[in-house]
């Protein structure tokens, strides 16, 4: 049975990976966007990591601090990743998820 709902994005999704501590998921779809979600709750966190194009492909840094995507649109981009602490707690995760909803 599923453990979180849906990682959802408003097109296909190309890929998808744990990071190297199991903290998070990572996505890549055809909406022109690569995503972070909790692999505890399945909510999204921090901003869209967008590109021109669709993106094919996204990971984790081994040191899970940086994303790279690679898309369509002839690019590959590194993104630095928010911080996220052992003192965080889900309710400021769902906190900063429902800002970043926000801001869409």
């Amino acid at each position: 049975k599923p453990l979180t709902p849906s990682l959802q994005h408003g097109d296909k999704v190309s890929s998808a990976c744990f990071s190297p501590d199991g903290r998070w998921v990572l996505t890549a779809s055809a909406d022109l966007t690569a995503r972070l979600w909790s692999a505890n709750s399945g909510e999204p966190f921090g901003m869209p990591m967008k590109h021109e194009d669709a993106v094919l492909w996204a990971q984790f840094s081994p040191d899970c601090q940086r994303v790279l995507t690679a898309s369509e649109d002839k690019a590959a981009r590194l993104w630095d990743l928010p911080t996220v602490t052992d003192k965080d707690t889900a309710e400021e995760i769902r906190l900063l998820a429902d800002l970043a909803r926000s801001h869409e």
